[in-house]
């Protein structure tokens, strides 16, 4: 499974519409018009997200190794240590970082 990085949409890569190569990595597209789009600013669609670990408050890309789920949401940290200290208290955290105003 692969993720068209233009629309977002789920496609089999062995039987994906049509595909592009862009610096080393193979990219998967549902329809040409997807494609199209890619090209004309690829880079606009490979960088990944960033999010802020909600310990230390860096920005950090939702392609790093340290994640975790909690109640249904994926958190994103900048470190091992991060992670384990949002782990032991992880309501701590969500409560200053993503509190309603």
């Amino acid at each position: 499974m692969a993720i068209d990085p233009v629309c977002g949409m789920t496609v089999e890569a062995n039987s994906a519409a049509v595909q592009e190569e862009y610096q080393g990595t193979i990219w998967y597209f549902c329809c040409d018009s997807c494609r199209s789009k890619f090209l004309t600013d690829p880079a606009t669609y490979t960088q990944p997200e960033t999010m802020t670990d909600p310990v230390c408050c860096m920005e950090v890309s939702t392609d790093s190794s340290y994640h975790v789920e909690y109640e249904g949401k994926t958190y994103y940290f900048c470190c091992e240590s991060c992670l384990g200290k949002f782990n032991i208290e992880p309501a701590h955290y969500i409560q200053i970082h993503y509190a309603e105003p």
